[in-house]
């Protein structure tokens, strides 16, 4: 039985904010693992996946931005050399699509 609905992904709009959102947490993920817990490091990927899924729809480019950072890290753990994401350029080169948004956006972010 497929309790999966194929037809439900395909319908997902878009999301910018809840991109960020997703973003967001896996940067706080990756901070914790830092602070004694390695193993978030999967939980911020997980989370980098639903920002990917989030951008699909209407920012499929988005979408291949985030999945090259997220592909890298995952790579970097069989490779046991921890990848860095820089989430600061990456918000930047997601939100260049509205330069008002980013501006906006980064300095909440700085202000946090």
């Amino acid at each position: 039985m497929n309790t999966c609905d194929d037809k439900l992904l395909f319908e997902r709009e878009s999301c910018l904010n809840c991109v960020m959102k997703h973003i967001g947490q896996a940067r706080a993920l990756m901070c914790e693992t830092k602070k004694g817990y390695p193993t978030h490091v999967i939980f911020a990927m997980g989370h980098l996946a639903e920002a990917e899924d989030e951008a699909l729809q209407m920012y499929p480019f988005v979408t291949e931005i985030i999945r090259e950072e997220r592909i890298a890290l995952q790579d970097s753990l069989v490779l046991d050399k921890r990848y860095v994401i820089d989430f600061e350029d990456l918000l930047i080169k997601i939100f260049k699509i509205d330069e008002e948004m980013a501006d906006e956006q980064l300095k909440e972010i700085r202000n946090a």
